[in-house]
């Protein structure tokens, strides 16, 4: 019987045939959470994602941030002015553990915060950057640390000494603040600035603007798993509007091959202590707006509450809108490798 060709296939061909087709060796990505399909960014590890949730947070746009403190201080001050708001003195007293130990120390455990944070980010900004990263971070903390301090420390208290009076039976009598008080049928009397306004918010407003250098990190977990180029700009990395990354957060360059190589040992080791400070400025930004509600609705007056919230929205601006933006682009905190490049433009042209 004739055998019809195509109907069998001899040992020799089906030899051939499995030799002239090679085994499919390439990895499949699409099992790896790491390493994303053609085109899109990798998926975000769990540290990125905590990150990722806080931030939601922390960078709610400013603008919305001071209508909601705007909102607040005229609505709280209505509810205290028309009714007796009943003290629950484990949260609301003044001798509660949240005002004596985190408000009272609120400018220490925002500053600790934040310092912590920024020198764990700059061991992920590469060996080219870290002299002009701790500059920055010196500087920044000293700034800012001056308007809290020259403003709570020295002139709040300054106007309250000077605005102060004592009477009893409204005649006026020579005693200050703590004797008056100790004195029966004694009132004291003084425009007392809200300093916890006042610090509360400069204290979410700074945490808010630290955090920003957060893109950076987000960035590069990114980039040291392999995302093309175009997957860097769905973390908002754009550094045209100085105020939209921290001035601590030099301008994103890709690494050298040099840093690239520490960074992929880095990034590991770092992630999960960034991640945790992060978290840490989140937690201390969620109970300053709760301590600033409790403040509205039980302390001070309308105006001195209304000052103190002006004093800290305006000092925030001229911190972070005004100063930092005049001294980003001055050579004492630009990197070494971003000012050669510089120069090296300046040639051509």
């Amino acid at each position: 019987m004739r055998r019809k060709s195509g109907d069998q296939t001899s040992p020799r061909d089906s030899e051939d045939m499995s030799m002239s087709s090679p085994t499919n060796t390439t990895p499949d990505s699409e099992d790896d959470p790491k390493v994303g399909q053609s085109g899109s960014p990798p998926t975000p590890l769990m540290w990125e994602r905590w990150v990722e949730c806080g931030a939601s947070y922390l960078h709610i746009s400013p603008g919305i941030k001071i209508f909601y403190y705007t909102i607040t201080l005229i609505i709280f001050t209505v509810v205290q002015e028309s009714e007796a708001v009943p003290h629950f003195q484990i949260l609301t007293g003044k001798y509660s553990i949240l005002n004596q130990v985190f408000v009272k120390q609120g400018w220490g455990f925002t500053l600790g915060a934040y310092v912590l944070y920024q020198l764990l980010s700059c061991i992920l900004h590469g060996k080219s950057s870290w002299s002009s990263s701790l500059r920055r971070l010196a500087v920044g903390t000293v700034v800012t640390t001056f308007f809290f301090f020259i403003w709570c420390q020295v002139i709040f208290p300054g106007v309250e000494y000077l605005t102060s009076a004592c009477t009893f039976n409204n005649i006026l009598v020579n005693l200050g603040k703590r004797e008056c008080f100790k004195s029966k049928g004694h009132t004291y009397h003084s425009f007392d600035i809200s300093g916890h306004s006042y610090l509360l918010i400069y204290c979410v407003l700074v945490l808010m603007e630290e955090s920003k250098s957060v893109l950076y990190y987000l960035q590069l977990g990114q980039y040291l798993r392999g995302a093309p180029p175009e997957a860097g700009k769905s973390t908002g990395n754009n550094n045209s509007d100085v105020r939209k990354l921290s001035w601590t957060q030099p301008k994103w360059t890709e690494p050298s091959e040099g840093d690239a190589e520490l960074l992929r040992w880095l990034h590991p080791l770092v992630s999960p202590l960034l991640t945790a400070a992060f978290l840490f400025m989140l937690f201390l930004a969620l109970l300053w707006d709760f301590m600033l509600v409790i403040t509205t609705i039980y302390y001070h007056t309308f105006p001195e509450k209304v000052l103190g919230t002006g004093l800290a929205v305006g000092m925030w601006y001229l911190v972070y809108g005004i100063i930092f933006p005049h001294m980003v682009n001055w050579r004492f905190f630009t990197p070494h490798k971003m000012r050669q490049e510089g120069e090296r433009k300046k040639e051509i042209n």
